[in-house]
């Protein structure tokens, strides 16, 4: 788990980096929402996603000075074909956690601006 969503992308940014550099690209890195919190019953896949957002948050620091964006999406539970039925309950708690990382004002929880 571990070799495909956190190594994967540290040896493909590794690869790229010069690349993007040279051309003030970007990297847009696939996360999950159970990066962000834990669920029961899937836990190497839990900590390999959160891999990716730490990785995601320190390539940002280390290559903003060189105009290199640096963003993860963290898409919350979807239901295709190739996902076990067992864990559709369970991941749909994480479609309310991702309203709660919205900006308040843009959840429409906050008032008109001043």
């Amino acid at each position: 788990m571990m070799n495909l969503n956190a190594r994967a992308p540290f040896y493909l940014i590794q690869c790229a980096l010069p690349y993007l550099i040279e051309r003030r690209g970007a990297i847009v890195n696939v996360s999950s929402v159970t990066g962000i919190r834990a669920f029961p019953g899937i836990l190497a896949y839990c900590a390999s996603k959160a891999a990716v957002d730490q990785l995601t948050h320190c390539v940002a620091l280390e290559v903003a000075s060189n105009g290199v964006r640096v963003n993860a999406v963290n898409p919350a539970w979807s239901s295709p074909t190739c996902t076990a039925p067992a864990a559709w309950p369970r991941m749909r708690i994480a479609s309310s956690w991702s309203t709660a990382r919205r900006p308040i004002r843009w959840a429409g929880l906050a008032g008109p601006r001043r």
